[in-house]
């Protein structure tokens, strides 16, 4: 099996910051920083960073080829 591309590593090599990319896929850049540091997020906020980071690089990610840690459905986290 293939390691996971880091999702930081993808980001920066896509030449985007943090805010651009939540800006481009429409999150907040509170739930972009989450991911990036490991701290589980929805599957749709997920797949919209992938979809903005595709979009961008001109090159697929799926979270089958970059780690994003998700949600449980249900799952709330609460940011206080």
């Amino acid at each position: 099996m293939k390691e996971k591309l880091c999702l930081r590593t993808v980001r920066r090599e896509s030449g985007l910051s943090l805010e651009g990319v939540a800006q481009e896929a429409g999150i907040s850049l509170t739930t972009e920083y989450l991911a990036e540091i490991g701290v589980a997020i929805d599957v749709e906020d997920a797949r919209r960073i992938l979809t903005a980071l595709s979009h961008v690089a001109g090159e697929q990610f799926t979270l089958e080829t970059v780690h994003i840690v998700l949600k449980n459905r249900g799952e709330k986290y609460i940011h206080t």
